[in-house]
């Protein structure tokens, strides 16, 4: 597995239990936002057989970490193509 950590220094997420739900917002404000980005990076690493989680980062914001399968190209068959 590879995995790649993504940290803030934000205010951090109250409700991670719904985090990657489609059309979820932390707040009703329209301007940020319409609750997809996190859906769909979310079905986008499933689609790749990985995961992604995320946790609190003390004093405050948050980190998000992406896992996924580390695949190996056989560059050979490319070459005899």
């Amino acid at each position: 597995m590879v995995t790649i950590h993504f940290e803030d220094e934000g205010p951090g997420i109250a409700d991670k239990k719904h985090l990657f739900e489609m059309f979820y917002t932390q707040n009703q404000d329209s301007r940020r936002g319409m609750g997809l980005g996190l859906y769909l990076v979310n079905e986008i690493v499933k689609a790749h057989g990985g995961s992604i989680t995320v946790s609190d980062v003390e004093p405050r914001g948050v980190r998000f970490s992406v896992s996924l399968r580390r695949y190996i190209i056989n560059e050979t068959a490319h070459i005899n193509r």
